[in-house]
């Protein structure tokens, strides 16, 4: 009798070919995941100690010193649409970041020029233009105060950081794919500016010190 099967066209397969026949398997069913998370964010903390590139820590909130309040701040309202409040939101904290540093310099008649990266590209006093020893020089004798200010407006602006992140991070889930895109988006561009801001409050800070 041939090594045919009943019912078949092929030959029977050998007992060392059945155990090597791997088993079927059924196809896996593959249910997208539905986002909760802001991708790629870390929500920032006060920085301890003035550094050239500014990377926050995230276990910590930072607590706004006694002295100095001159930095701006954002008022914050209850979202009734998530989207939207958190464009609101974000073009505020934008504003902060490209002018925080313009509002807490010009008391002392000082301007940065920047480029359009937010880089400090000159430097006035009272509308002249003058070079960094020359600013250096000119800042020394405000150097104790100033200092203060700068490290409570660099704590003031990680503290509406932090709340903005928390109130996108609450809102994200219940935003469409394409909101959740748009916003995820703006916070990586808001987050750049953020980083130049910094880096332009520690080079003032480093002239001081």
């Amino acid at each position: 009798m041939g090594n045919n099967g009943v019912n078949t066209s092929g030959p029977l397969l050998s007992p060392q070919q059945l155990w090597n026949k791997p088993a079927p398997t059924a196809p896996k069913v593959v249910t997208p995941a539905v986002p909760t998370q802001l991708p790629g964010f870390i929500p920032p903390a006060s920085p301890q100690t003035a550094r050239p590139t500014y990377t926050p820590p995230v276990d910590t909130l930072p607590s706004l010193p006694p002295q100095g309040t001159s930095a701006p701040q954002i008022p914050f309202t209850t979202q009734t649409a998530p989207a939207a409040g958190s464009v609101s939101q974000l073009n505020q904290l934008t504003q902060l970041f490209r002018s925080g540093d313009d509002s807490l310099l010009g008391k002392y008649g000082v301007q940065l020029a920047k480029d359009p990266q937010g880089k400090i590209t000159g430097y006035f006093v009272n509308g002249q233009s003058v070079t960094a020893p020359q600013l250096q020089n000119y800042l020394l004798p405000h150097a104790s105060f100033l200092h203060q200010e700068l490290e409570n407006l660099k704590a003031n602006v990680d503290q509406s950081y932090s709340s903005v992140h928390t109130s996108m991070q609450q809102a994200y889930a219940q935003m469409t794919p394409t909101e959740q895109r748009s916003i995820s988006i703006q916070m990586q561009a808001v987050h750049v500016v953020y980083e130049s801001f910094v880096n332009r409050l520690n080079q003032i800070d480093g002239l001081i010190r």
